[in-house]
Order: C-alpha cells, then structure tokens, then sequence
C-alpha cells in the first residue's frame, strides 16, 4: 500500500502499486474482487475540519505502469452504504499519423517526452502536459505548484504564500496549452481505459445497528458528545464507508484502429469514379495505347515509305544523265 499526497483529495493510498506481493484474481464476480472497509469513528476529532466539504472517499483506478490517477475518472463512495464498483478493462490502439493526431514512440521526441519515457513510467499526454505546467510555474514563480509532481529540482520549495499563490494563477491564466501540446506532449497511441459502474446498499443496516453492544454504544455516545452530537442510526453510517472493487469479465475488450482507405484502395476508388463520370476504365486505357502505337507505326511506317520512294527517284535520275562528251 502506497501512501501519497494529492492536493485534491489529501491523503490517499494507492493498492498493488510498489508492492512486493502482487495481489491478483482468476476469477470474476463479487466474491472475488478488493474489499476495503474503514470506519473513521475512531479518528473522529470535531475539532478538525475535513479538508473537502463532504464526506466519503473517491476512487480511482488506473493501470499500474502509470504514476497516478487521472482526477477525472474518479467515483465517489458515500458512506452508510456497500458499494459495488464493477470494473471492465479496455485496451486501445490507434493508428498513428497521418491517420490521427497521435505519435508511435519512435517517431516523436521531446525533454519531456522523453523524460517520461526514461522514468520507465507509461507515457500519457495528460502526464506530460502537467510537466509542461510544472515547468512554466518553477521558472516563472521560483516554487512549484503542489497539484503537479515536482520532477525538476527537489532543492526547490513549494507555492504557499499569497505572492506566489497569485504567480500560480496567474501562469495557468497564461499558459498556452496548445503549445505544450503540439511542441512537447503528443497523443499517445497506445491506452488502457477503465469503465467504472456503481450500484449500492445499505451498511450498516438498521438491524446491526439496534443489536450492537451497548458497551460499543457507550464509548459512540461518549465520543459524540464532544461535538453535541447524539447517537443515532444516521450519525452512524456515516462513519462507515464500504466497497467492493470487482470485475465483472476477466476479458479485455480491445479496439484497434486500421486505415479505411490504403494506397491500393484509393487506386480502386479513382478508377471506380472516372469509371463513372467518364467511362474511363483498365481496358479504355489499354485501348489508348493500342491506338497511340497504331498511330506511331503508321508515322513511322508513311516516313519510311517516303524515304523509299525519294531514293527510288534519285536513282532515276543518276540513270537517264547524258553521257560525257
């Protein structure tokens, strides 16, 4: 279990990645897949405001080649409740330029690129864009941005005070995307996406509730009354969050893209098309030359018939000259 910080969500740990043991399933289905439980009762301190305005956790999966998680594909878990995240992998190939805007490794290079590259991590734009940001800020404001690693310089220090807050704005207001884009972070061709699908229940039910040991009850309402909260079912689930990360088909749905139109086809659709529009075909184009080579043998052939008559009448004429006196 990896521990890190993310400036979004605070602490977060990410599972199988940097592990010794790598845990994996041979099968699918519910019975089979990550059970997390955490009951946040006993960190509770009323005197500590959460760092988000809401309450249960945000999960993230990702291909494990990659260094974190892309904020966007998150789902978020709302405590009181077990919930069942159905996961389905998807492999996609695109096909590289001309065909798409996307680069094959060898035919692209850039420092950030490469560094990517070179760290041994998946290459993804999303990843290089953010070094491209990371870059701006370092050079611009003297401290980088704690939403984005610092992969730079570890002497530097992070954006806190209000100037350089105010720096940070100001280079993302500025920044050109685009031309990290184009310059340095090209589409990657290769990518693993992982649809997620939530459903849920209710945990803990009203009747585990009722049933609980009154000495659990006792050390509950103790804590509660700090906050002059009282004991009841609703404060007690939401100290639960429960989850349930599963596939639900050990299959890989794979999508690969292939040129619609290759040199030959565009050949066969010229052809086709002034097969059409003027009745232009293979055998009218033999017919063509059939004609332009009848037309240079006849040339040749009448040019060669006037040389043979010229000197027929040259030899005629040598023969009826007067003889000498």
């Amino acid at each position: 279990m990896l521990r890190y910080y993310s400036f979004d969500y605070g602490n977060c740990y990410q599972f199988n990645v940097n592990d010794t043991i790598q845990r994996v399933t041979y099968f699918p289905g519910v019975d089979h897949g990550l059970k997390i439980f955490k009951n946040s009762f006993y960190t509770f301190n009323p005197n500590i405001s959460n760092k988000i305005d809401q309450d249960g956790m945000v999960v993230f999966v990702h291909n494990k080649s990659l260094r974190e998680p892309s904020l966007s594909e998150g789902i978020f878990i709302k405590p009181g409740e077990m919930s069942y995240i159905n996961v389905k992998r998807k492999y996609i190939s695109k096909y590289p330029a001309p065909y798409s805007q996307c680069m094959e490794p060898d035919s692209f290079s850039s420092y950030l690129y490469d560094f990517i590259l070179a760290s041994g991590s998946l290459y993804r734009q999303q990843d290089c864009t953010n070094l491209c940001i990371q870059e701006q800020i370092i050079k611009e404001c003297d401290c980088f941005f704690l939403r984005y690693k610092n992969h730079f310089n570890a002497s530097i220090e992070p954006c806190l005070n209000l100037t350089q807050a105010q720096c940070v704005i100001d280079q993302l207001n500025m920044l050109n995307i685009n031309e990290c884009v184009s310059k340095y972070c090209p589409l990657e061709c290769q990518s693993y996406e992982y649809e997620l699908s939530l459903s849920s229940a209710t945990n803990p039910t009203l009747n585990y509730f009722l049933n609980l040991p009154q000495n659990y009850k006792d050390i509950y309402a103790s804590i509660l009354e700090l906050n002059n909260q009282s004991f009841t079912y609703d404060v007690f689930k939401s100290i639960y969050i429960s989850m349930n990360i599963y596939y639900s088909s050990l299959d890989v749905e794979q999508v690969s893209e292939t040129p619609k139109v290759v040199l030959s086809d565009l050949f066969v659709q010229i052809g086709a098309s002034l097969g059409i529009f003027i009745s232009f075909s293979v055998f009218t184009f033999f017919e063509f030359v059939e004609i332009l080579f009848r037309i240079v043998y006849l040339l040749v052939s009448e040019r060669k018939h006037k040389e043979e008559r010229f000197k027929g009448k040259n030899n005629q004429v040598e023969n009826d000259e007067p003889p000498p006196v």
